[in-house]
Formats: C-alpha cells, structure tokens, sequence
C-alpha cells in the first residue's frame, strides 16, 4: 500500500519484488529519501519511478555511488542533461563498472561515435570486445561505420551470422581487441607481468601489427572528423555569404 502511494500499481510492485526481494528490507522513508535525492541530482519523480520499475536495484545503490557514475559520464564528455536521458533509457548502466562505462565510451570516441550513448544508451550493453571486432570487419569490407549505419555494429548475434557467415566466436578469434596499456596494467599481477614479458617473436611482432592497425585507424577517423568540420564552416560561411 505505501509503495502504491509512491506511484507503483499493485503489479509493478510485485514484479519488483520477485526482482529484487530486498526491497522488503527497506523502509518507506528509505525509499522516498533515495527519489527525493535523486530528484536533486536531475531527474523527475516520475522518472525515478519509471526507472526503478525497471531495475528496483537502484534502491540499494548509495546515492553517492549514483551521483559518482553521473559525474564520471560528465568526465567522459556527456553534459548532464545527457546523461540523465542515458540513464533514464539505459537504466542497468548503473550496473556496469566506471572502468567498464569508460572502456566503452573511450573506444566509440576513437571511431566518432560517442553521440551514439545518447540516441541508443541501450547499445551500451554489447561488450567492447564484440562492437570492435565487428567495426575491424567491416572495415576490411571497405565499409565505413559512421553516424549512418553505427547500428550495423549491433546487429543480433543470430541474424549477424546468418548474413555474414560469422559466429561470434570466430568474429572475435579473427579480430581481438587490444585493451590499454593502462587496462593492461591493471588486471596483469606481478608474475604474469613477467610470463607476459616471454612473449615469442613472432607473437610481439603480432601485437605490434594489431597496434600499428588501430592507430591508423584512429588517426584516419580523426583526418574524416576534421575534413567533415572544414566542410561544415565553408557550407556556412556560403550560406552566410549568399544571404548577404
């Protein structure tokens, strides 16, 4: 009854329940403390309630573990407008590491895509690992991935083999992502620090290739990404010139 008073029907606050039990645990006042914080933060109360039918684990998330995810998004280069929008259609981000979020983000800004997070948050779900393998195939195809086709990225698994003869095992055997060195260094201990150090030739020769790859890419997204902003200002210095 006092959940309904907060603007759940009867249903909502059983299929929450059998989510996360937890929420039994919880005080009324709890509860209606973590909405108002959350309204301080950006969001409406309608939003909160929207957001927490979905995924009532948000209950038992500090409200600085939620404001910490917002501003390191903010770090990331999303206002905090668009991050609440994120937020708001990507709910189980919350769930996600800041180093997973920052991982994802940091790739699609390597290859222009980081508007994509606000059209398409839910997108965010697919492992980096996968979104690179797929964007490293079609670009040996001669396809460029941009603001026009980004969803090809995304594709369901099945229907992604059936038109392209790959499963995901074999897209990700044929195209490994190759993490930071600063990612490197924090999940490798001392003694595979050192095994890793043992590496053949012929697998050090292999590494520096896929490195060589991935700058070259990067840096011809970025000569794209400058290129269409030269075109940009000319087509409005014309439109400004033949107003004139």
């Amino acid at each position: 009854d006092e959940m309904e008073k907060l603007g759940y029907s009867r249903d909502d606050v059983i299929k929450m329940t059998k989510t996360s039990p937890t929420i039994y645990g919880y005080s009324i006042d709890n509860i209606e403390q973590k909405i108002e914080e959350m309204e301080k933060l950006g969001y409406s109360r309608d939003d909160v309630i929207k957001m927490t039918k979905t995924s009532p684990t948000i209950y038992g998330l500090s409200i600085d573990n939620i404001k910490q995810k917002i501003e390191e998004m903010e770090k990331l280069g999303y206002s905090r407008d668009e991050v609440i929008k994120i937020t708001k259609d990507y709910t189980s981000i919350y769930s996600l590491s800041i180093e997973c979020l920052k991982q994802k983000i940091e790739f699609y800004d390597s290859i222009n895509l980081h508007y994509f997070a606000i059209l398409s948050p839910k997108y965010l779900m697919q492992s980096t690992k996968l979104s690179y393998a797929r964007y490293m195939f079609f670009l040996q195809r001669g396809v460029k991935i941009d603001e026009t086709n980004y969803r090809r990225l995304f594709t369901g698994q099945n229907k992604f083999a059936k038109l392209y003869g790959l499963s995901k095992a074999e897209l990700l055997e044929r195209y490994p992502y190759i993490e930071s060195k600063d990612s490197e260094n924090k999940e490798i201990n001392g003694e595979e620090k050192q095994a890793s150090n043992k590496k053949t030739p012929e697998e050090n020769t292999s590494v520096d290739i896929k490195e060589k790859l991935i700058d070259e890419i990067i840096d011809k997204q970025k000569q794209i990404a400058k290129q269409n902003k030269e075109i940009s200002e000319l087509k409005n210095r014309r439109t400004i010139d033949e107003q004139v």
